[in-house]
């Protein structure tokens, strides 16, 4: 288990990262008096996704789950919260929103990550919810 703790401290480090460089990137483009709300969003955004996978480290010890669904538990977070940053890096890089599966390439690529995002996250979150329950 702590080796599954290793792996949500060192991704949401890296998301960390990813969102203080998208912060250095929004300083940038508010200095030029533009409003940049996709910056904001990866700011905000990624630095949310980060503490979020740093907090679930301290908890893993809480849900009675066997190992390998905790694994997949924490392997549906990490790949829900990497889609979703690298979703939203590429909304600000390009200016799409990917909110429908139409258009650009870029605005379709989002969209796409974003469902992974979804479709990951929703049962990462019911798994963990199961072993808590479980847990009672």
């Amino acid at each position: 288990m702590e080796q599954l703790s290793i792996q949500l401290v060192f991704h949401g480090v890296l998301v960390l990262v990813v969102s203080v460089l998208g912060g250095v990137v929004l300083w940038r483009v508010l200095l030029k008096q533009d409003y940049g709300p996709q910056w904001h969003l990866l700011h905000a955004g990624g630095t949310v996704r980060g503490v979020l996978l740093i907090a679930l480290s301290s908890v893993l010890h809480f849900p009675v789950l066997p190992l390998t669904a905790l694994s997949i538990m924490i392997w549906l977070f990490i790949i829900s919260i990497w889609a979703s940053v690298f979703a939203m890096l590429i909304a600000a890089l390009t200016g799409d929103r990917g909110l429908q599966n139409r258009g650009a390439f870029a605005n379709r690529l989002i969209y796409l990550l974003y469902v992974i995002h979804a479709v990951t996250l929703i049962p990462a979150f019911l798994i963990l919810m199961y072993g808590l329950i479980r847990a009672m």
